[in-house]
């Protein structure tokens, strides 16, 4: 556990950037605590930044995923009522829709 305050080499540097900076209103002090500031609105910005993209991806996977389930579903619709209709002699015009979801299929 390590304490600048506790060094004595801190503790002369500090004495010395005092009597340096005597009589000026910009001290070393100010900058430092200035670069302190600005990297933590630098830190903050980017931990925002990175929070809206996780916000929009999530979003987006999960309109991705619930189309996705939505087209399987209505597949399976299609494909039930066009069994029914092959199955009472109907006309099989539902034939070209299982072709055009095939690829929603886990075989293929």
């Amino acid at each position: 556990n390590y304490e600048p305050d506790e060094s004595e080499v801190w503790r002369a540097y500090v004495a010395q950037q005092h009597f340096s900076n005597r009589g000026q209103w910009w001290t070393t002090g100010k900058l430092r605590a200035l670069k302190r500031w600005g990297l933590t609105l630098v830190v903050g910005i980017l931990q925002a930044i990175i929070a809206v993209t996780c916000n929009v991806a999530s979003r987006k996977l999960g309109e991705v995923k619930y189309d996705h389930v939505y087209d399987l579903l209505e597949f399976n619709t299609m494909s039930g009522s066009a069994m029914q209709a092959g199955a009472s002699g109907g006309s099989g015009s539902n034939a070209g829709a299982a072709e055009d979801y095939s690829y929603y299929t886990a075989d293929g």
